[in-house]
Formats: C-alpha cells, structure tokens, sequence
C-alpha cells in the first residue's frame, strides 16, 4: 500500500531489518540521541517512539498525538509494561498486544489499571 500511493514508512534502524518491500525512497528512520527517540513530526500529528519488551531488533512502541484529538499509544507484541513505558503511554486510546507470558501481561494490565485509578 505504501509502495502503491507514495506513503512514506517510519521505523526504527532494528525495524527496518525486519521489513521488505517498502521502496527505499519511502522509507523513514526513527533516530535516538542519548538513548532516547527523537519526536518525529508529521505535520498536525506528532510520533514520539519508545522502547518496550520484546525479541525482536528494536522493539519500539508509539505513542501518537494529534495537534488536534486524543493521544493514542500503539504498544505491539510487548512481555510486559514498565514504568517508563508508562510515562510514554499516557494518554486517552490504548492499543495493547501481548501474549508472550500470561503472568507478565496480568502484571501489566495491573499496573495500567492502578496507573489509571481503576
């Protein structure tokens, strides 16, 4: 679909090794300085990526803020949540996938839920 409308990609250096097809002039890099992700910005929605728990490259999860609606936070195929991942993650609209280890993700949903107040 990227290839078909001219859509640029964002991932990060570890992503990229795990992705093909996308054509090298649509591809974009997530950058770090000292260890932490660079905001990238996408003209009325800011992408702020940040580390989470997986085997993959660079596992990275995304937390999405529109100039103009709630922040989303996408966290894809995680072991579990920190507390920095907390502090990325806060916001109105979570998207969580995990099912690595079903104790871990009852330890995470926890911790969200008490971060929540519920």
């Amino acid at each position: 679909m990227a290839n078909k409308y001219g859509i640029p990609v964002w991932a990060t250096d570890g992503e990229w090794k795990g992705i093909s097809g996308v054509e090298s002039d649509l591809q974009r890099v997530a950058e770090t300085k000292y260890g932490k992700y660079e905001m990238i910005d996408l003209g009325g929605v800011h992408l702020y990526p940040f580390q989470t728990h997986h085997d993959a490259y660079e596992r990275v999860g995304y937390a999405i803020e529109p100039d103009d609606g709630p922040r989303t936070c996408v966290v894809f195929d995680t072991g579990k949540v920190d507390s920095e991942m907390l502090e990325m993650m806060e916001g109105s609209i979570y998207i969580i996938e995990a099912n690595h280890d079903p104790d871990m993700v009852v330890e995470s949903i926890i911790l969200i839920a008490s971060r929540l107040g519920c």
